[in-house]
């Protein structure tokens, strides 16, 4: 029972654990889209996308790993420096006043800046940067390292001509 838990929580941090929902929603668009395959089991069509998809998922899926890093680094900052660790410093009445939320100018130009070292230091089927040659695919740790030297400034600034946090 208990090794049964630890491979389930190893499946939930996998690749495959997170493309698993894709899959079976795409079994079920199958069989909406045409209805005599609804005779087939479902667990056929996941394992059918699977075989067809599953590489090219699991490159982008490397891909996507740098911008989430680079994410993370951005939503510790504002937490920690910009809110002080007090969720009450989050208007809650704000969520659907585009012109009271901020603009994520300073997060958006972080996160791109980043990529600049990124790039280099990223190891892909398809690319392989000059850093990354030599230490190996550290893209991951750079972008979040990288985003969070970048972001603080960035949002002080736009704290400073926007006027509001």
């Amino acid at each position: 029972m208990g090794f049964g838990k630890f491979l389930a929580v190893l499946l939930s941090l996998s690749v495959a654990g997170n493309i698993a929902g894709t899959f079976y929603s795409i079994s079920l668009n199958i069989q909406i889209f045409i209805p005599p395959l609804v005779v087939v089991p479902r667990y056929v069509f996941s394992l059918v996308a699977t075989a067809m998809f599953y590489d090219t998922i699991t490159n982008f899926l490397g891909l996507i790993g740098y911008w989430a890093s680079a994410f993370i680094a951005i939503i510790i900052l504002e937490h920690l420096l910009i809110r002080h660790n007090n969720p009450v410093e989050y208007d809650l009445d704000d969520w659907d006043a585009p012109r009271r939320l901020l603009s994520g100018i300073a997060a958006l130009a972080a996160r791109i800046a980043s990529f600049g070292l990124v790039i280099p230091c990223m190891s892909q089927v398809w690319f392989t940067g000059p850093i990354a040659k030599m230490t190996g695919d550290i893209g991951f740790e750079v972008a979040f390292g990288v985003s969070a030297v970048l972001y603080l400034p960035f949002r002080l600034l736009e704290i400073r001509i926007l006027g509001h946090v």
